[in-house]
């Protein structure tokens, strides 16, 4: 959860789990936006730090979502790829109570 207040450029570090390492993702903020499959959800918007070459044409090609509550759920990732562009929506979400 962010404990402060966030600007557009600021940025933070997110550790990232594969199978057989650990790595740190920095993302910056870009503001407070999206619409989901469940209406408008205020969510923080970031996009990583990515390296041209064989999957990702420009630096500016991952966004990802976040809840802008206590929860901090991924809503929305979307992709701008060599071949094409991806974007996945959270599509479920029940509360845990």
């Amino acid at each position: 959860m962010i404990s402060t207040p966030l600007h557009i450029g600021d940025s933070i570090i997110m550790t990232i789990y594969f199978p057989d390492k650990v790595s740190k993702l920095k993302l910056f903020y870009h503001g407070m936006e999206v619409n989901t499959l469940f209406g408008t959800q205020i969510c923080y918007c970031y996009k990583p730090e990515a390296k041209v070459g064989r999957f990702f044409k420009s630096e500016d090609v991952i966004t990802f979502w976040f809840s802008a509550d206590e929860s901090y759920i991924p809503v929305r990732v979307h992709m701008n790829l060599v071949i094409g562009a991806i974007t996945d929506h959270m599509t479920e979400y029940k509360n845990g109570n």
